[in-house]
């Protein structure tokens, strides 16, 4: 068994936020979805990625009312921070709904969340990568680069610090859980 950090259902997760904050990036700088990411004057209010921001960003005539982006999710899926799922990665969702709930200290949460929003106001920037490693500390790097065609872009890491299981012991979509009963 691998960490939850270095699977390929974790890459693919990677993969959709990366594709979201390349190809839909203008959708994420409106103005009914950007504001989802202000955590208001410093040190801001405290977001929990999974609830404040993955849950609340959906697709719709709110926060598409000219219609710009028709192709952003699927027919019935209005969440455009979760991937579609795949019968390879049948509970990815889960473990990352259990990691970023249960393990991810709050710090990395505003952290995240405040790397993404500083993007998404600088209109220079034309794209995020997002990555995830498992480092000795947690934290949230951030940097900017420019690529072969000249774009500026921003790559966003997230460094955990422990190694989880992926299975839980319970059941493929918990991760197993070693606090005392």
């Amino acid at each position: 068994m691998g960490a939850l950090i270095q699977t390929a259902g974790t890459k693919r997760l990677a993969a959709h936020y990366n594709e979201e904050f390349d190809q839909f990036i203008e959708f994420y700088r409106g103005p009914n979805v950007i504001s989802v990411f202000d955590r208001g004057p410093a040190p801001g209010k405290p977001l929990n990625i999974w609830d404040d921001i993955i849950q609340q960003i959906q697709h719709n005539n709110q926060t598409d009312p000219a219609g710009d982006f028709p192709d952003h999710t699927s027919p019935g899926d209005i969440l455009c921070l979760l991937p579609n799922e795949k019968k390879t990665h049948s509970h990815l969702t889960n473990r990352w709904k259990l990691y970023l709930r249960k393990y991810l200290p709050p710090t990395q949460h505003n952290q995240l969340i405040d790397a993404i929003f500083t993007v998404l106001k600088d209109h220079t920037i034309s794209y995020i990568v997002f990555d995830v490693v498992q480092m000795p500390a947690w934290g949230v790097v951030s940097g900017r680069h420019t690529d072969s065609d000249g774009n500026d872009y921003e790559t966003i890491t997230l460094q955990t610090a422990i190694e989880l299981a992926v299975d839980p012991g319970f059941g493929p979509n918990y991760i197993r859980d070693h606090r005392p009963i």
